[in-house]
């Protein structure tokens, strides 16, 4: 990544060779990128307590499960699996290692939790459907929130008043469900 005259660029995330579009167009597949946990390491932005992201989780993965989503959970690679394995189980999902951009044609649907993620540049040149929740942790420029909503189906998810991620997940099916539509990159 560098700097050009202000505007920062992104090296060229090509797909792998035999790597094809989504075969259909109604999701199917949701790969999930959940957060890790951090435990006692320290933070200098926004901040999801360890138990709020498990709960999260474990109700987000679950809903999918019960929508007839297949779940593929790709977690970070220098942390354990952020979800019980009994959950694993329960949902079937599978879980992948390794680097994102190896594994990324395994679904058709990206779910991000986070566009802060280094996985989100390669997500949104793929040609995979990109849905992005929108936790409020900052305030968006209208126009660049515009732009990344032609793209990634973006859904607001705040946290209600027990400090729990509020996720309206007939919102999310929906957002699912609509982002094959959108692909301007």
């Amino acid at each position: 990544m560098k700097a050009v005259s202000g505007h920062i660029t992104f090296p060229s995330y090509a797909l792998k060779e035999n790597s094809s579009p989504p075969e259909t167009r109604t999701p199917r597949r949701i790969m999930i990128l959940p957060f890790f946990m951090e435990g006692d390491r320290m933070r200098f932005s926004h901040h999801v307590f360890d138990m709020v992201r498990a709960d999260f989780h474990a109700r987000l993965l679950y809903k999918l499960r019960d929508f007839g989503y297949e779940i593929v959970l790709k977690h970070h690679p220098e942390f354990p699996v952020p979800v019980p394995q009994k959950v694993i189980e329960d949902c079937n999902i599978e879980v992948l290692y390794g680097n994102f951009e190896d594994v990324l044609d395994r679904a058709d649907t990206i779910l991000y939790f986070y566009h802060y993620t280094t996985a989100f540049i390669p997500g949104i040149k793929s040609n995979r459907n990109i849905v992005l929740l929108d936790m409020e942790y900052e305030a968006w420029d209208k126009d660049k929130k515009a732009m990344l909503a032609r793209r990634a189906a973006i859904v607001t998810a705040p946290h209600d008043a027990a400090n729990r991620i509020a996720l309206d997940c007939e919102v999310l099916r929906t957002a699912i469900e609509r982002s094959p539509s959108l692909r301007d990159t």
